[in-house]
């Protein structure tokens, strides 16, 4: 997989029918991604399993959100990747090169530094 987008973060206006929400950016593993419900300016922490479902982890184009419940009126949506800040790579002396598994650790950092980046600039944004 390439990552060929800077998307790492999407939101979408709750109109309390809506349950499927597409995922503009790949990310690898179903615990990457985090969700809130943003409501009259508080965010309300979703969970994976008992708020919502995914599809698509490890899909170059995206996946996909299933809320169990809809997203009401006048709810936002917010949903992002967060990879967790790891290196699982293990190169053994003299074997043979892993092309896939090297690049996938190469997404996998793109997607951190991407990651970084949304939460610098939203630290940045207010002040």
């Amino acid at each position: 997989m390439t990552i060929a987008t800077q998307t790492s973060k999407t939101s979408f206006a709750g109109n309390g029918v809506t349950t499927s929400f597409p995922l503009p950016f790949p990310f690898q593993h179903e615990a990457d991604i985090k969700a809130v419900l943003r409501r009259e300016g508080a965010d309300i922490p979703l969970s994976h399993g008992t708020h919502y479902a995914l599809a698509g982890a490890g899909n170059a184009a995206g996946g996909t959100l299933f809320m169990l419940a809809p997203p009401a009126t006048g709810e936002t949506l917010v949903i992002w990747r967060a990879p967790a800040i790891v290196q699982e790579v293990d190169y053994v002396e003299n074997a043979s090169f892993p092309a896939e598994t090297h690049e996938a650790a190469l997404d996998l950092l793109t997607m951190i530094c991407q990651s970084l980046q949304e939460q610098i600039d939203r630290a940045c944004s207010t002040q």
